[in-house]
């Protein structure tokens, strides 16, 4: 597989655990909010009423996340991964102004394409050992976490109350916040530098997930509560 094909893989898998997670917090945020409240109210009545489903689906939101974030660092040369998707990137003749020419020239006029290409950005070896250095960050950080993943969600390992708890408490929600943040900002990198020859900003950050997520928990339970 090709660059391109592996990043489609890369972005359907860290924006489907970002979603998850968002989602997760959100239900705990918004609808377990609606259990606290003293107010007996039309959508509190709906909540108790469907119970387990929140509590399932706010449960499921960061098992698949951290399942899913388990793919994105696998290290298995047969599977999509994050280190795969650099590697093609690598080899691949993608990221110079030539290459962004002949996809614009699938896109625009002639005339444009040579314009829009002219002084554009190209990815150089000192750009792709600066994304292996950020790659290298983020998958330390996996690292520290991933005991969740494999011993708890995706594998049952038999364990004493100790050494769960140990697991447990290494996995804080900002620790996944970051990993999938830093992910998306590498998401965008790769995305800007292919699309549009930009260099790379690694201080490019990626709320739209979570403002969608947030507005979709709220449209849901207005609904829920009769509002719309």
């Amino acid at each position: 597989m090709g660059f391109i094909e592996e990043f489609k893989v890369f972005s359907s898998n860290i924006n489907q655990a970002s979603r998850a997670f968002c989602y997760h917090q959100e239900i705990e945020r918004q609808v377990f909010e609606i259990f606290k409240d003293v107010e007996v109210s039309d959508l509190y009545l709906a909540m108790q009423d469907n119970s387990q489903f929140w509590l399932d689906y706010k449960h499921m939101g960061i098992f698949f996340s951290v399942v899913v974030l388990g793919r994105i660092f696998d290290n298995d040369n047969r599977s999509h991964s994050v280190h795969r998707l650099i590697k093609t990137a690598k080899q691949s003749n993608e990221f110079n102004n030539q290459a962004l020419l002949e996809r614009k020239l699938k896109e625009i006029a002639y005339n444009d394409a040579i314009k829009y290409v002219e002084n554009k950005y190209e990815l150089t070896d000192e750009d792709f050992a600066k994304l292996d250095i950020y790659i290298k960050k983020i998958s330390d950080d996996w690292g520290k976490v991933k005991g969740l993943r494999n011993k708890i969600f995706a594998h049952q390992d038999v364990m004493d109350k100790s050494q769960k708890k140990s697991i447990l408490d290494a996995s804080k929600y900002r620790v996944f916040d970051s990993i999938i943040s830093r992910l998306l900002t590498l998401e965008n990198i790769l995305f800007q530098a292919y699309n549009n020859g930009r260099r790379p900003d690694y201080e490019y950050r990626n709320i739209d997930v979570k403002n969608a997520v947030k507005l979709d928990v709220k449209s849901l339970l207005s609904k829920l509560g009769g509002g719309g």
